[in-house]
C-alpha cells in the first residue's frame, strides 16, 4: 500500500455562534494515501466542506486570508472561470467580481451583486472603503428574507382545508 500523505485521528471540530455551538465534525478517523483519489459525499450541512477545510490545513484564518490571494491570483492570471459557494459574506465580496444571494429553499435568485472594486487581492479588498458597502448591501438582503420568511404563513401543501 502506499504511504499515507494526510491522516485524520479522532477529528472534532465545534463552531461557537452567538446562539450556541454547533459541532460540524464529530469523531472522525481516516486516512489519505498516495496516489488515491477520494470523494466525501454526505448530506447538505453534513460537514464535508469543514472536513476539506481541515485537510487542506485551511481553518487557520489567516492562513485562509493568504490562500484566498494566491488562489485568486491564480484564476485572474490564467482567466480562469470560477463558482465559491460559501457561507462567508466577505469571502464572496473579496473573491467575486459578483455575489449572488439566494433565497431559502427552494432556491431561487433573490437578488445579484456586481463587486466593482478593481484588481485589489482579496485580503486588500478587506480594507477598501467599499468594502462594508457591499457588505451591508448583501447582509440586508439575508435579514430581510428572514423577516419575510416570518411574516409569510406557510401552509402544508397536504393539508386539506374543510
Amino acid at each position: 500500500m502506499n504511504s499515507i500523505i494526510a491522516q485524520l485521528d479522532d477529528v472534532h471540530l465545534i463552531y461557537h455562534e452567538p446562539r450556541g455551538e454547533t459541532e460540524a465534525v464529530g469523531g472522525i478517523s481516516l486516512s489519505v494515501h498516495k496516489g488515491e483519489f477520494v470523494s466525501i459525499v454526505g448530506p447538505s450541512g453534513c460537514g464535508k466542506t469543514s472536513l476539506l477545510s481541515i485537510f487542506a490545513g485551511i481553518l487557520d484564518y489567516q492562513q485562509r486570508l493568504l490562500l484566498a490571494d494566491e488562489v485568486h491570483s491564480i484564476i485572474k492570471r490564467g482567466g480562469y472561470t470560477a463558482v465559491l459557494v460559501t457561507h462567508d459574506i466577505s469571502e464572496a465580496i473579496c473573491m467575486s467580481d459578483r455575489v449572488i444571494i439566494l433565497s431559502e429553499r427552494p432556491a431561487r435568485i433573490r437578488k445579484q451583486v456586481e463587486i466593482n472594486m478593481g484588481s485589489d487581492t482579496p485580503l486588500e479588498r478587506r480594507s477598501n472603503p467599499l468594502f462594508r458597502e457591499y457588505y451591508d448591501a448583501v447582509w440586508s438582503e439575508f435579514r430581510l428574507a428572514g423577516e419575510r420568511q416570518q411574516l409569510m404563513p406557510t401552509e402544508n401543501a397536504n393539508t386539506q382545508k374543510g
